[in-house]
Parts: C-alpha cells; sequence; structure tokens
C-alpha cells in the first residue's frame, strides 16, 4: 500500500470537521463546531455542546482567540479530545473521525512518497512522531485506530 497525500495535509484542515470532545460535565462524548476555522486566530463563532447533558460554552467571533494545535485538546476550548488511547508512553489522538482515517491510511502504507514536495515540512505527515510512524509499530497502531474507530 502507498500514499501520496500525507505530504500536502495539514492538521488545520480537520478543524472543519466537529471536533470530538469529552464534556466538562458529565465526560460523555461531546461536540464542538467552528464554521470557517482560519489558521492561528478564530473569525467565526465556535461551539461546544454535549447531547447527553446539555453542556453548552461559546466563544464569540468578536474575541481574537489564538488556538493551539497538535495537542491531545480541542485547540479552542483546551477540552480532552475523545478520541484518545495511550500506547506506551505515548498519546494517540485524533480530532474527529476524518483525521483518524487519514492517520489509518498514512500508517498503514509501506511507502509514503513526497512526490518532489521539498517545502512540505510542515505537513501533517512530516510532523508525525517516530513512534507513530515506525514499521515495528505500524500493526499495534493500527489495532489502536482500530478500538478508537470503535468509540
Amino acid at each position: 500500500m502507498r500514499t501520496k497525500k500525507g505530504y500536502q495535509t495539514w492538521l488545520y484542515e480537520f478543524l472543519r470537521f466537529d471536533i470530538l470532545v469529552e464534556c466538562p460535565k458529565c465526560s460523555k462524548r461531546a461536540i464542538v463546531k467552528v464554521s470557517e476555522p482560519v489558521f492561528s486566530k478564530i473569525k467565526t463563532e465556535v461551539k461546544l455542546t454535549c447531547m447527553h447533558c446539555g453542556f453548552n460554552k461559546y466563544l464569540s467571533p468578536q474575541k481574537t482567540t489564538m488556538y493551539s494545535l497538535g495537542v491531545p485538546f480541542d485547540p479552542f476550548f483546551l477540552t480532552p479530545l475523545w478520541l484518545t488511547k495511550s500506547y506506551r508512553k505515548n498519546i494517540l489522538w485524533a480530532y474527529n473521525y476524518q483525521h483518524l482515517s487519514f492517520l489509518k491510511e498514512h500508517i498503514a502504507a509501506q511507502l509514503r512518497e513526497r512526490n518532489g514536495q521539498a517545502f512540505f515540512n510542515k505537513s501533517l505527515a512530516s510532523r508525525l512522531p517516530k513512534w507513530m510512524t515506525s514499521a515495528k509499530n505500524r500493526q499495534n497502531i493500527l489495532d489502536y485506530i482500530h478500538d478508537l474507530e470503535q468509540k
């Protein structure tokens, strides 16, 4: 199996989908929605909603809020992500099922092509940690991803 798109995908692209988080009130699955994420600043309303307990929280577009990418928390409210699983001393995490699908495809690939994309060092694939992309961990990580897909 081979993949070519990993080095053309950016982490913030997955913010246009619902972000699955742990509800701060009941610890069940909740959703963070943002209609139009823009890299480094929020230009639209962001809403955290739990369908189980009714918890709601908003960030208004009037506030110039910075957000943080690359950690196992949602980038807006810093709420723990729903799709997380510990792997040895590391954490496998994804913002949503689309992000998880990307990770699955990239990790499963035995050949990961850059296609001459010399300036794509900030792409998601180039930023994945070695423990995640190592061939010796491939099957274990894929098994963990499968577990998260069932969550």
